[in-house]
């Protein structure tokens, strides 16, 4: 039987905010490297993937944090692959502080895609040898839609550059993430806190791409927001829903 993957990140001063505390950017950072070790563990990796001309995408994150970690303390992180929904391979993650209380948890869906032509594949097809670990879910809800406000205002764009982009090629998960949060400096920077973070990844972008980002325009909704951002050729790229405590 399969067993949850642990790893411990102490908080760099470059991952905390204003606030002293561990960024939401580089909490997606941590999962997206566990999941990483993790998938190469169980070799469904990287390197694995792409010599059957395979690439995991990932298409859907919810978040949900209790308690946000100082920099200098250390986050340890478990993940561990949940289930597979039609097309969608879902991963689920919990966290810890330094003296084992859990303070978050988070799901994740992900596509897996043929490197030619990026259409998706099948993961039962190739997972078929991965046993279901016998743990709680980290968040038991499989990730819908995220459903689009009637009213939007302009929030500023962005242009992708080399900073952006990963391995693949295109624009970081993380980054899409530090983008819709900088729609949030007055509240960020208010000590305002995020309880939980829903973001869709609709479309990839590339070196060279421009995104133009979008809020909910509503009056008195200051504990949930939304964010939208779509692309040059009017794409959507990504939606979110952000929660306030």
């Amino acid at each position: 039987m399969l067993h949850p993957f642990k790893q411990s990140f102490r908080i760099r001063s470059y991952e905390s905010d204003i606030n002293d505390r561990v960024k939401v950017s580089s909490i997606f950072n941590y999962m997206q490297e566990i999941a990483s070790l993790h998938a190469d563990k169980l070799h469904f990796g990287y390197d694995d993937m792409t010599a059957k001309g395979l690439l995991w995408v990932l298409s859907r994150a919810k978040l949900v944090m209790h308690e946000y970690p100082k920099t200098w303390e250390e986050i340890t992180v478990e993940t561990w692959p949940k289930n597979i929904v039609k097309l969608f391979a879902n991963r689920d993650f919990r966290f810890y502080n330094q003296s084992g209380k859990v303070i978050g948890s988070a799901t994740t869906a992900w596509l897996m895609l043929n490197r030619e032509n990026f259409r998706p594949v099948n993961p039962a097809a190739h997972l078929q040898d991965l046993q279901k670990v016998e743990v709680p879910p980290g968040l038991d809800e499989f990730l819908e839609k995220i459903e689009e406000p009637e009213s939007l205002l302009p929030m500023g764009n962005y242009k992708i550059s080399y900073k952006d982009i990963d391995i693949n090629k295109h624009t970081n998960n993380s980054r899409y993430i530090e983008y819709l949060l900088d729609c949030f400096d007055e509240k960020l920077t208010s000590g305002n806190t995020i309880s939980s973070i829903q973001v869709n990844f609709l479309n990839q972008t590339k070196s060279g791409d421009e995104l133009f980002l979008f809020k909910n325009g509503s009056e008195g909704q200051t504990d949930v927001d939304y964010i939208e951002a779509v692309n040059q050729y009017n794409e959507k790229v990504f939606n979110s829903k952000i929660e306030w405590i």
